[in-house]
């Protein structure tokens, strides 16, 4: 008969063996979920990007209210311009982030892509399913509504943005991508970059409305 102590040393190898090819873990499992959601406060820290929303205004970059003339010739260029939009090969997206002041660090925004077209854009771009990606194009128009947005405190990309840290102060920007009919229609998800930060969304989260006007009613109502 062998010794008492040869069998508890074997099968003491045996389990340190066991656990090894495994995966065993010497942490009790409430210190392992406490560590699970640590981590991930973590990772929510380090990206202070929120979604806010994404929108399709079906006269495109257009405001048919900022229009000179009549109501009747307002609302025949309304309808023309839902006509153009319907027609053309890329629809006109707006995406609306918010960014949070982190705990310590100072956070800065305003990427600067640079000119293009003769105007200053950020360098935010939109993936969508890892496919294609879109640039942003909101700083190359000029329009009347872009002051309301201003207003709603949602800037230009390329504008430079200081977020103090422990300050609690948000930061909002958007965005203008023109993306393709099919991205549009058949495309599931968006990335969006911007400089270090970036944020995902559902392309079902999309909101299509009349005109930007009721896009930013949406806004002021959210």
């Amino acid at each position: 008969m062998k010794p008492l102590f040869w069998r508890i040393g074997a099968v003491a190898a045996s389990a340190a063996l066991a656990c090894c090819l495994f995966g065993c873990s010497s942490q009790p499992a409430g210190q392992q979920e406490q560590q699970g959601d640590t981590v991930a406060e973590e990772e929510q820290q380090a990206n202070p990007l929120s979604f806010v929303g994404a929108f399709h205004p079906l006269t495109g970059m257009s405001e048919p209210t900022e229009f000179n003339g009549t109501p009747e010739q307002i609302e025949e260029g309304r309808a023309n311009l839902i006509a153009q939009e319907g027609e053309d090969d890329e629809k006109v997206l707006f995406v609306m982030v918010r960014a949070s002041a982190d705990e310590r660090e100072n956070l800065n925004f305003g990427i600067v892509n640079g000119n293009m077209r003769g105007g200053i854009v950020s360098a935010a771009e939109l993936t969508i399913d890892d496919v294609n990606t879109y640039s942003d194009n909101y700083g190359l128009n000029s329009k009347g509504y872009f002051e309301t947005l201003e207003q709603l405190g949602y800037h230009d990309g390329a504008e430079s943005g200081e977020l103090l840290g422990g300050s609690g102060e948000t930061y909002g920007a958007v965005f203008v991508f023109f993306i393709s009919n099919n991205d549009y229609n058949v495309g599931e998800t968006a990335h969006l970059e911007w400089g270090d930060y970036s944020v995902d969304f559902n392309m079902s989260d999309i909101q299509e409305v009349d005109s930007p006007v009721a896009m930013i009613d949406a806004l002021e109502t959210a």
